[in-house]
């Protein structure tokens, strides 16, 4: 079960990356219903490989599960340094910002590591380490903003994810 479903994971991974080529794709994959999903599916992938607890990813034989930790990495990197270059970048960039895995210093690790091995262009690493600086100014402010507003009343907090609803129906 695992190496299907990482294998699967890498195909999911490696399409986004393909399609994050097309700029009509970008768009379409930054609608207000995904753009939280899809920053928060490829910052959770890169906080796991990089973050603190990466360490822990160690596997023998990773081959035997379709476990290919280097090519996930840069596949994740690449499409989040295309997010954030596109059209919508801004909307992206927001995402990534107020997602709960965001934290710069794991991105900031990610960028070493991905220098270190050699993995991606200088122009590609320049482009994430732009996307983790708006990334980390625009989670400050959201901070602070959210500071200054203290908390909502119950009313509109979404019952499920306790989040403040933006359109209730």
């Amino acid at each position: 079960f695992v190496s299907s479903a990482l294998l699967l994971a890498s195909e999911v991974i490696t399409m986004l990356r393909y399609l994050s080529l097309d700029p009509i794709f970008v768009t379409a994959f930054v609608v207000p219903a995904l753009v939280n999903r899809l920053a928060s599916m490829l910052s959770s992938i890169l906080v796991s490989l990089s973050g603190p607890r990466g360490v822990e990813l160690k596997i023998d034989n990773p081959e035997q599960y379709n476990f290919h930790p280097k090519d996930l990495l840069s596949n994740v990197f690449e499409t989040m340094a295309r997010f954030a270059n596109g059209n919508e970048s801004v909307a992206f960039i927001d995402a990534v910002a107020n997602c709960a895995y965001y934290t710069p210093a794991a991105f900031a690790k990610a960028s070493s590591t991905v220098k270190r091995l050699g993995l991606l262009e200088p122009n590609v690493l320049e482009a994430f380490d732009q996307l983790n600086s708006k990334a980390q100014a625009r989670a400050e402010a959201l901070k602070a903003a959210e500071d200054a507003l203290g908390d909502a009343p119950d009313e509109f907090l979404d019952p499920l994810m306790q989040e403040v609803m933006e359109d209730p129906v």
